[in-house]
């Protein structure tokens, strides 16, 4: 991703409006691989989990919260 330049005002501290620049990069990971990289993880782990893989997969971002 390319990094994104971003202007703030800040309040310095004898009060005074500041102009910032700042960058942002990044990348945006897909929610689904996030999820896959950690179950891969616990089940290395060997930590017990309530659902399997398959119900995982077939839940939504709210169930799995």
């Amino acid at each position: 991703m390319v990094p994104k330049r971003y202007k703030k005002l800040v309040l310095n501290t004898d009060g005074a409006l500041k102009k910032v620049q700042f960058t942002v990069s990044g990348r945006k990971i897909p929610l689904t691989e996030i999820r896959k990289r950690e179950l891969d993880r616990c089940e290395q782990l060997g930590v017990v989990r309530r659902y399997t893989n398959n119900e995982y997969d077939h839940m939504n971002d709210e169930e799995i919260t």
